[in-house]
């Protein structure tokens, strides 16, 4: 039979990563469990669990995105933050190392909503636009290239 996550607390939200989940509580605090080898949950170890725990620091939280082994979440002010493995720049922070903890994405500009693939996340903003970052190899940041980027960079249409 199916059992409360966290007992008294309700969620808004739900992602799921290759092994590991977040959700978002009906007051915006951020709750990962699971696997935890990349530091994936944003606790500030690296270890498992099987019950939720709290991400850090504590932020109020929109949405949300899971890759394979890392996180990202938008906070209530549109910023970006990622965290986990980041080995083909998957946090979009500018470097590759991987994060215990939220870590800012380097964006120029705030998103309305995000969502992830295995080693990418791709972000869009309150006009429309698209930016993705993380691994690229095989063309899905959508701006033309086939390499990785560990900043956003814009999707860009291809002239017909």
């Amino acid at each position: 039979d199916p059992a409360a996550v966290v007992a008294g607390v309700k969620f808004r939200s739900l992602a799921l990563g290759s092994s590991h989940a977040c959700g978002i509580s009906q007051e915006g605090a951020l709750y990962c469990w699971g696997l935890n080898d990349s530091g994936q949950l944003g606790v500030g170890t690296e270890v498992s669990t099987s019950t939720p725990a709290l991400v850090l620091p504590h932020r109020e939280w929109t949405h949300l995105a899971l890759g394979q082994q890392h996180s990202c979440a938008l906070a209530n002010n549109g910023a970006a933050y990622c965290w986990g493995g980041n080995g083909r720049g998957q946090l979009g922070d500018g470097t590759s190392a991987r994060s215990l903890v939220p870590q800012q994405v380097a964006s120029p500009v705030g998103f309305k909503t995000i969502t992830g693939g295995e080693l990418h996340t791709c972000g869009l903003t309150e006009t429309g636009l698209a930016y993705c970052w993380g691994g690229g190899t095989n063309g899905q940041l959508g701006n033309g290239r086939f390499e990785d980027s560990n900043k956003p960079v814009q999707v860009l249409l291809r002239a017909r």
